[in-house]
């Protein structure tokens, strides 16, 4: 016999809505705690209704129409999954832990009992740097070079008030050789590329931009993450945002990092 009443259909939409009162809501995870296949089916539409409001705002999520709306969802789904929609896999996860305790993770699709892995979702200007990387090394070919042969000019241009530039390390050591920099725009702003390349491993690109929206977050040392264009080495310091793409290996991108990432000056 259960402790709690019924779980209802319209408490479960309730529970995605995000309409029930703390009591419920841990009755709801509770009770999904013990079916799987439900907490498989909720944990997808919560992620797409979430989705949804992070990409329409809560007013025009409400007034959208239904097939309008899973239309977008579709849309809205891989372009927003990778950008640090954590409140989603936080509830996504009160869900999982019991699950996990319970029946271990073999319910999970292929590659789910990697839980590590699946859980770190790199933050919105990784993921931007990761696309911009992308579409750079796509353009730069043989015969073209960056736009800028240094950094001086782009760190102003991209800086929030144009009086401090952006602060952009030097490269590393005399071995690695500065390519050129180059602007690209991202949801927060402008940002810098910076294109360094090593005489044995290869071409990394450094992103660097000031997110004054998120300017409160507290520092954040090199991290090791994953996009779909392969390994990212990101940091923050201050309100400036650094990433590490390239050619390079993991264990250079990450040596690479720890070596240029640096406190933010006072401003």
């Amino acid at each position: 016999m259960h402790p709690f009443d019924p779980i209802t259909e319209d408490d479960l939409n309730a529970y995605i809505d995000g309409g029930l009162d703390q009591r419920r809501r841990a009755e709801v995870e509770q009770w999904l705690s013990q079916y799987p296949e439900e907490a498989a089916r909720i944990m997808a539409q919560l992620g797409e209704a979430d989705l949804l409001r992070e990409g329409l705002g809560e007013e025009m999520f409400a007034a959208t129409a239904d097939a309008g709306t899973r239309h977008l969802a579709g849309r809205l789904r891989q372009r927003l999954i990778w950008r640090g929609v954590t409140h989603v896999m936080q509830r996504a996860m009160m869900i999982l832990l019991p699950l996990a305790a319970g029946y271990g993770l073999s319910w999970l699709p292929t590659g789910g009992q990697q839980t590590a892995v699946a859980a770190h979702i790199v933050p919105l200007f990784a993921d931007e740097a990761a696309e911009a990387y992308r579409t750079a090394m796509k353009g730069l070919g043989a015969d073209r070079v960056p736009t800028f042969r240094d950094t001086d000019l782009p760190a102003r241009l991209a800086s929030v008030d144009g009086e401090h530039p952006l602060p952009i390390p030097a490269p590393p050591t005399q071995r690695w050789q500065l390519l050129g920099a180059e602007l690209t725009p991202w949801d927060h702003g402008d940002a810098v590329q910076v294109f360094w390349r090593h005489e044995t491993k290869g071409t990394v690109v450094l992103f660097v931009s000031e997110d004054k929206a998120d300017a409160g977050q507290p520092a954040l040392p090199p991290t090791l993450g994953h996009t779909e264009e392969g390994d990212v080495v990101y940091w923050r310091s201050g309100p400036f945002v650094y990433a590490l793409l390239g050619t390079a290996d993991t264990r250079a991108l990450e040596r690479v990092a720890h070596l240029i990432a640096r406190p933010a000056p006072g401003k």
